[in-house]
């Protein structure tokens, strides 16, 4: 198709846009950097001064003069479609115009450089003779209110990012004009131009059957078509899919579903629109409309990044195959290790399916330690720790996530009538300032300790908190991590980011101004929280950047099971006064504990756990591994604090039991499997290594699989699958640490400890 290419609005003369030239400009860096500034712009009149250093191209007509005039248009059979102002766009791509995409004729959609608005750009129709008619039938069908002032052969369209693309049919650069598309508006027409045959609305219904099938034969010979990926069954990969994106689609959302759907395969099919066509399920649309489907789908611009939600079902596929994904069978071989649970924690659990038994316990862990805020304690290296703790549940919508919320519901009661008699001292001094006379003196604002804060809490206001609290910890509950997500969009004011990673370790954070009403100051980050959100609001807020800089990896995550398809599950109803007795008894066992706690038989136990995971992730080269293994063995440690607090609540002599012990390593290897298991894949890219995916499996100390005497050979039988240098230097580091001693050249006995 023949349309034009500028370097900017201002530029005199125009050539013909190829392909080429239109990759290199969405590819552009400077591209990229000028929409990036469109879009945080506030006035109208700032945008349309950087638009103008961005190239353009004008999808409706070419020029052969190379001047852009209406009175030398020629037109391209393209008309655009400009949709202003739309709050959602990828709401609006998906749900209206992507299952439509054939039907419609459309052959780019990409967002406008403001990111608020929507360019759709689509052949002619043979029954209209004006642009104009051609964007309001569109407009029409798609219910949608478009710039009517884009009707002219001459209007320029600003060019984008690549990423700002939704869709681009490779066949604009080649298709042709039929005949019977008449567009009267520029001179000369359509069919007389210079050099050949312009671009092509669509092409005549006897070439488009035609085409469909020859489309349809190919697709029928599938010996030549791609049926695996990696040794999987290209059905199976989008079967799991669908399983995690809520089943098999109905009627109504067959089209959307399934061309989402068919958008990831092609990441895995060479964009060889049969190999989809044949792997995913027709759910009742006629043969012809999911080809049609799977052809869109594959003409597509693409990412430079494989989808993550389809690296999610391939990593669900290979670590079932290797024993271990089911959700509910790792569920049920977590639960199968829990010991017997003290005071409070019992009461907690008493009645809860088993389903949500460990996101429930991990969902009240961060409220736990907040109230044993007084608590510090030797970690397995000597250094001091206090108890800080976040906890994301997650599991898709309606799995039942609301069931923490009514756990944390039982244990804040305390905390939140302590603030209550806090906020009441802030609200009467608030009164006393709005009625104070001009002249008449404030006694200085009280310095409240309100430990119990929204989730959504700006910078400033957190700051003035922490402050007043001088070193007790803050918490918050969150009913959506989307929000968080979206909160943090509203600037500096929000955005906690730097302090979630630092209250990690207790380290000072605060913020300087020069205004007297502002809060400035410097605090000790003690800030603990729960929040509940989707897998798919996980991925939104913890982003590859997140995963690299560490700030996942400081997060407790639980998965609510959900099942497709499964019954309700019933609950049994308890005695919920003596739960709340227990309960209330348990908050007063954890605030009223202080001191520095010394256990080692904690560390030991926790200190061989990591130990033996940096054996597992060395013979495997697995970095993704061994970088989780640290702090989950930190966030099991301060949940086993407060389990061995409240075991002991009534002991003369506190012990460290084997339950306790038992707690420790399963909530290590919990937090490990689903810190690995959620940004495995997105560590691994950033630290550019090829780490295997984790799989869950019984923690292996291979010194204790090996005889009193062992020689390399019985090292190497065990680990056939490690290089020797790994294993040498595993030897090596265990005869430095006094584990064993060398008999002979390659022959070595354990000492005893």
């Amino acid at each position: 198709m023949f349309f034009d290419y500028f370097e900017s609005v201002r530029s005199s003369e125009g050539v013909v846009c190829t392909s080429e030239r239109l990759l290199a400009a969405t590819h552009s860096a400077s591209v990229a950097k000028q929409c990036s500034a469109i879009a945080l712009c506030d006035t109208s009149d700032l945008r349309g001064t950087l638009k103008k250093a961005l190239p353009v191209v004008t999808w409706q007509a070419h020029f052969p003069s190379g001047k852009r005039k209406n009175s030398d248009a020629v037109p391209s059979g393209l008309f655009m479609l400009d949709l202003d102002h739309v709050d959602e766009p990828n709401k609006l791509y998906y749900s209206l115009i992507a299952p439509r995409l054939d039907e419609l004729g459309i052959m780019v959609v990409h967002k406008t450089p403001s990111a608020k608005g929507l360019r759709v750009v689509a052949r002619c129709r043979p029954e209209f003779t004006s642009i104009g008619e051609n964007q309001q039938w569109l407009a029409s069908v798609l219910g949608v209110d478009y710039d009517v002032a884009c009707s002219d052969l001459a209007r320029a369209s600003f060019l984008v990012p690549e990423e700002y693309f939704y869709y681009r049919d490779g066949r604009i650069f080649t298709d042709t004009m039929p005949d019977n598309v008449k567009i009267l508006e520029g001179k000369p027409s359509a069919s007389s131009h210079a050099g050949g045959v312009v671009s092509a609305v669509s092409p005549s219904e006897a070439e488009i059957a035609e085409d469909e099938a020859e489309t349809v034969v190919s697709v029928a010979d599938d010996s030549a078509v791609q049926t695996h990926y990696k040794g999987f069954s290209l059905a199976d990969i989008a079967a799991k899919w669908l399983a995690m994106h809520g089943g098999q689609p109905v009627e109504g959302e067959r089209n959307t579903v399934l061309f989402q759907l068919a958008n990831r395969l092609r990441y895995i099919t060479d964009f060889d629109y049969r190999a989809i066509y044949s792997a995913i399920p027709h759910c009742g649309l006629p043969d012809d409309e999911v080809l049609r489907l799977c052809q869109s789908a594959c003409n597509g611009s693409r990412s430079a990044k494989m989808p993550w939600d389809l690296t999610a079902a391939l990593d669900a596929l290979q670590s079932s195959a290797k024993g271990g994904e089911d959700r509910e069978i790792v569920n049920s071989e977590f639960l199968s290790r829990m010991p017997s649970l003290p005071l409070g924690l019992a009461d907690t659990l008493d009645g809860v399916p088993d389903k949500a038994v460990l996101p429930v316990l991990c969902g009240i862990m961060p409220l736990c330690m907040a109230y044993a805020t007084r608590v510090s304690y030797l970690y397995c290296d000597g250094a001091e720790h206090r108890l800080n703790g976040m906890a994301v549940i997650y599991g898709p919508q309606g799995s039942g996530k609301s069931i923490v919320r009514e756990a944390v519901d039982l244990w804040i009661s305390p905390m939140t009538e302590a603030d209550a008699k806090e906020r009441e001292v802030e609200n009467d001094y608030r009164e006393k300032r709005r009625n104070r006379r001009a002249d008449e003196a404030l006694p200085p604002e009280p310095k409240t300790i309100i430990r119990n804060v929204p989730i959504t809490i700006s910078c400033s206001a957190l700051l003035k908190r922490m402050m007043n609290a001088e070193g007790r910890h803050i918490y918050s509950f969150g009913e959506e991590l989307d929000t968080l997500s979206k909160s943090n969009r509203s600037g500096a004011w929000s955005e906690k980011t730097d302090c979630y990673r630092l209250s990690f370790d207790n380290g000072d954070w605060g913020q300087d101004y020069l205004s007297d009403g502002s809060v400035s100051g410097l605090a000790k980050v003690c800030y603990n929280f729960s929040v509940l959100g989707t897998l798919g609001a996980v991925y939104k807020y913890f982003s590859s950047t997140n995963a690299e800089n560490g700030l996942c990896s400081r997060i407790l995550f639980a998965e609510m099971v959900n099942n497709p398809y499964e019954y309700l599950t019933k609950r049994v109803r308890r005695d919920v006064s003596k739960r709340r007795t227990n309960i209330l008894r348990a908050v007063e066992v954890l605030s009223n504990a202080s001191g520095l706690l010394d256990l080692p038989r904690l560390s030991g136990c926790l200190e061989n756990w990591c130990n033996s995971r940096a054996d597992e992730a060395q013979l495997l080269d697995d970095k993704v591994v061994d970088t989780f293994r640290k702090r989950s063995a930190i966030i099991a440690y301060r949940c086993a604090v407060v389990f061995y607090l409240l075991e002991n609540a009534d002991a003369e002599v506190p012990v460290e039991s084997d339950n306790l012990l038992a707690f420790a390593e399963l909530m290590a290897d919990y937090c490990l499997y689903h810190q690995a298991k959620l940004f495995g894949s997105k560590l691994s890219t950033a630290l550019e290594t090829h780490a295997v995916p984790y799989v869950l499996n019984t923690r292996m100390n291979y010194l204790d699989c090996l005889g009193t005497v062992f020689t390399i050979d019985d090292m190497c039988a065990l680990r056939s699958n490690a290089s020797m240098g790994a294993i040498r230097t595993m030897i090596s580091r265990w005869k430095t640490s006094g584990r064993i001693e060398e008999l002979d050249s390659n022959k070595w006995r354990k000492v005893s400890v």
